[in-house]
């Protein structure tokens, strides 16, 4: 198995510490300026008369090329190394935001395959850097501090809208300039960044058959959370609920988010990361069939959605742990875009199933959702009893 490479002779280290504030402080402002662009081209895209089905289809470009570029950016370390990669992505981020400024709409759709293609890039690469700098008996919770900054990235962006208006193209350089500070950091990491210096021998198939309940983790959270951004307001809506019941539902789950992360972490770090895992599909499991039993009472709603979303949040960070302590170096960085694909393969086919579901009748969402956190809490079971029959990790 490949190790990290350490840095050059010569260039100064920091300490762990400082280098894992700068990659979180680096995804945390990257996350700032992407919220602010998904919630600012949508906003325009209204404004312009396209229809739901057009904003969703652009959107939608973002998360297929998440799915076409995650698997080939540690070919793409490995040509311009870590931490020039990460200025290449930032670059290009910040760029295509001023582009949408300058760009008619009908065009805007190319500009967010490259834009989701930058994203790709700076997530597997984050994530890579985080979870490789990370001593392993703190990994869950390190993760999880990750998971909780990305949060508050993404809730910030929408808000600092509120303060630049969404018009003219004063948004656009503010999420460009947002997305340039995370140059900051990586410069002040140096060459602390981790190297990936050899070819992984690591397949997808290989992957999901080495640590399943990661990678499986990181598809259901696809789904739910894409489910929870784009559906939970229309199923407020279908309840005769008002639009901004909806709009806080979406608020409740990012809360959530916000809350349990860190404890989930810590959790996967005392405890066995399988178990938290396996918690994560149950409290999936159980938020479905709360939401089917508040029914239309507001406050009921919004309590289930926040412990729904801030609980299944989990399966991504301890699987993102997980991975880190079965896989170092190349093969780290080869399964870290293998779990950005397969959540962004969620994030695509979560809508249109999902919705489906929906329009046969109401009930169909979180029956989705339900079935879809079963089969994961029957996958980790499995599991976690295979693995305290055999004695041996699976």
């Amino acid at each position: 198995m490949t190790e990290v490479a350490q840095p050059n002779i010569g260039q100064p280290r920091l300490s762990r510490t400082a280098t894992l504030v700068a990659a979180i402080a680096t995804i945390t402002l990257v996350g700032i300026g992407l919220s602010l662009s998904v919630a600012l081209l949508a906003i325009r895209m209204e404004e312009a008369g396209y229809s739901s089905a057009a904003i969703g289809l652009s959107t939608s470009v973002s998360g297929l090329a998440n799915v076409i570029g995650a698997p080939i950016v540690p070919r793409l370390a490995r040509m311009f190394g870590v931490h020039g990669l990460l200025y290449i992505a930032i670059g290009v981020g910040a760029i295509t935001l001023l582009a949408f400024s300058a760009t008619p709409i009908g065009l805007w759709i190319a500009l967010r395959f490259v834009f989701g293609a930058a994203l790709a890039i700076l997530f597997v690469m984050s994530e890579f850097w985080i979870v490789s700098a990370s001593p392993a008996q703190r990994r869950g919770l390190i993760t999880g501090i990750y998971a909780t900054c990305l949060a508050l990235g993404f809730a910030a962006g929408p808000a600092i809208l509120g303060l630049t208006g969404t018009s003219g193209s004063l948004p656009f350089w503010t999420g460009a300039a947002l997305m340039l500070l995370g140059l900051v950091p990586v410069a002040v990491a140096g060459r602390s960044t981790p190297a990936v210096e050899q070819s992984a021998k690591l397949s997808l198939l290989v992957l999901i058959r080495t640590v399943p309940l990661a990678t499986a983790a990181a598809f259901v959270f696809g789904v739910f959370e894409t489910a929870s951004m784009s559906l939970f307001p229309v199923y407020a809506l279908r309840l005769d609920l008002s639009a901004g019941v909806g709009a806080a539902l979406i608020s409740c789950a990012a809360l959530g988010n916000v809350v349990f992360q860190i404890p989930l972490g810590l959790a996967g770090d005392r405890l066995s990361r399988r178990v938290v895992l396996l918690f994560c599909g149950l409290s999936g499991v159980l938020g479905a069939l709360g939401m089917m039993l508040v029914g239309s009472n507001v406050v009921g709603l919004c309590l289930v959605v926040f412990l729904w979303g801030g609980l299944t949040a989990g399966l991504y960070t301890v699987g993102l742990a997980l991975i880190g302590d079965r896989f170092k170096g190349a093969e780290l960085a080869a399964a870290s875009g293998a779990v950005v694909m397969l959540y962004s393969v969620g994030l695509v086919v979560g809508p249109p199933v999902l919705g489906q579901l929906m329009d046969w009748r109401l009930s169909g969402l979180p029956l989705g959702l339900l079935t879809l956190f079963a089969l994961y809490v029957v996958l980790a079971s499995y599991k976690l009893l295979k693995t305290r029959w055999s004695g041996r990790e699976t």
